[in-house]
């Protein structure tokens, strides 16, 4: 980060796997972000390798309190919302926040039309599909794809046929 920063203000706070220095700007020493994640016994290579091989990144597993020596970790549903940890990190949500899942919260038929409420990650982009089928049946867009601006999209589409089934897809970033 750029900038001056008092060195007697920041919070250094060490983990087995390295340090973690952490920016408060609250002054009375709550910590309200983490400002940087630094590994002290290695290069930057650490946050984005996977010495488990379980799917999920080190530097994400220490983020999210998890163990990047446990290749175990990776199918366990830490916050109990029915997703594993590698579903979470694949679709960028908090293993530790139940309510965070990448989930349809609602579909409805009204009117000729289908809403459509999904939880979501804000600033990551989604796209609608949708089919006449689950098996042996294309996958086809429904509208452009969304750029999420908080947890929850709320989407109207035009009803295409009487039949359909949805799906979201979570986008590249």
């Amino acid at each position: 980060m750029v900038g001056e920063y008092d060195v007697a203000a920041l919070s250094l706070e060490q983990t087995d796997h390295g340090a973690m220095l952490v920016l408060s700007t609250s002054g009375d020493g709550h910590v309200e972000s983490l400002g940087a994640t630094w590994f002290l016994r290695g290069t930057a290579a650490n946050a984005t390798a996977d010495r488990d091989e379980d799917g999920l990144p080190d530097g994400w597993e220490v983020r999210h309190e998890l163990d990047p020596d446990n290749p175990r970790d990776a199918a366990l549903d830490t916050d109990g919302d029915g997703l594993s940890n590698l579903v979470e990190y694949l679709s960028d949500t908090d293993p530790r926040d139940p309510q965070s899942g990448f989930r349809f919260t609602r579909i409805a038929h009204e009117a000729g039309e289908v809403q459509v409420e999904f939880r979501a990650t804000p600033g990551r982009r989604y796209q609608v599909e949708q089919s006449a089928a689950l098996i042996n049946a294309p996958w086809e867009p429904t509208g452009a794809a969304v750029l999420a601006q908080s947890s929850q999209v709320n989407l109207t589409l035009p009803e295409t046929a009487p039949h359909r089934f949805y799906r979201v897809s979570l986008l590249p970033p």
